[in-house]
């Protein structure tokens, strides 16, 4: 039979032991609803970002297409030589504007056939319409691209500071690492006075 001292120390150990799980669970505990905030916060910032993002494309969207609907309108509204001329100077944000006429050409100018200005001014239109869709194309390809990577850069570091265990696996490994220590101590004291 064990004498009073040995059952009280043994007492003592599983009193600490009990402690020290618990500490351990509390501690655990409060890393991981710490985190689950955070998670929880960031994927709040993520929605909205993405929202942000689709509301953005969507303007840029809607902005291309009244754009290209001004230039097709105009286009399609062209119709002589000389408003494909005048158009074209429009369009194309030229210095000088395009004269159709029979006359002799001034040194430093060049001549333009007038069956070739209409054809020319269709060709800069479908370009200008390109122009614009692709800078919304592109605009909203660099959102997406910042965006994608900065959900990219949180998750992992969500999956690194999550580990891959979850609160319990942590909880097992800490108490399991309290117990050790315990059982040394009281190991220890029990070898020092036997």
């Amino acid at each position: 039979m064990p004498s009073n001292g040995y059952l009280h120390i043994g007492y003592n150990a599983v009193y600490l032991a009990v402690l020290a799980v618990v500490l351990v669970a509390g501690r655990e505990w409060l890393l991981e609803h710490d985190a689950r905030l955070r998670a929880e916060q960031f994927s709040a910032d993520a929605k909205q970002m993405i929202a942000d993002w689709k509301s953005s494309q969507q303007q840029r969207t809607v902005q291309a297409a009244q754009q290209t609907a001004v230039i097709r309108k105009q286009q399609q509204a062209t119709k002589t030589p000389q408003q494909a001329a005048e158009n074209l100077v429009k369009l194309l944000d030229l210095p000088k504007a395009i004269e159709v006429t029979p006359v002799t050409i001034p040194a430093g100018n060049m001549l333009l056939p007038v069956e070739d200005v209409a054809p020319l001014y269709n060709a800069a239109a479908e370009g200008k319409v390109c122009a614009v869709q692709l800078a919304a194309c592109t605009a909203n390809l660099e959102d997406e691209k910042r965006i994608s990577g900065k959900l990219e850069d949180e998750n992992k570091k969500w999956q690194t500071a999550a580990g891959h265990h979850g609160f319990f696996g942590k909880l097992w490994g800490g108490t399991k690492k309290v117990g050790i220590v315990v059982v040394a101590i009281a190991a220890g004291y029990l070898a020092g006075h036997h």
